[in-house]
């Protein structure tokens, strides 16, 4: 894997390369022949949370924040809130790696989950408008 994430970030602007990537046996297709991407949509969708990114992370991916460098300040902030926000929720859930792309959703947050992470972000001086 780290061959492949090599690879891509020798060709690709940083923000171009994947954080993690989901090897697959082969591509559903529809009646008519065509990838069909609501199937792959709904196969990453049943992974789960712990699953997304293990072994085929890049490793450079949970140093990183969104713009590609280290975490900023305020990505830290952040990171934080949601952090204590999903150990909230899941208490049992093995810790995970949360990134700059990583989908609310994917973290079981929904949203009564995002009030309490609103709340915790002005707290930490962060300003968010909802």
């Amino acid at each position: 894997m780290a061959s492949i994430f090599s690879h891509l970030e020798s060709q690709l602007p940083s923000y171009a390369v994947p954080k993690s990537i989901i090897p697959i046996s082969h591509l559903p297709l529809t009646a008519s022949g065509e990838v069909d991407t609501e199937a792959l949509g709904r196969s990453y969708g049943v992974l789960r949370l712990g699953e997304v990114g293990r072994g085929y992370g890049n490793p450079d991916a949970a140093e990183m924040g969104a713009a590609g460098g280290r975490w900023t300040e305020v990505e830290e902030v952040i990171l934080a809130a949601v952090t204590s926000v999903v150990a909230s929720r899941s208490p049992q859930t093995p810790p995970i790696t949360i990134k700059p792309n990583t989908p609310f959703s994917a973290l079981g947050i929904d949203s009564i989950a995002a009030i309490g992470l609103v709340r915790r972000l002005r707290e930490a001086g962060v300003k968010v408008d909802v």
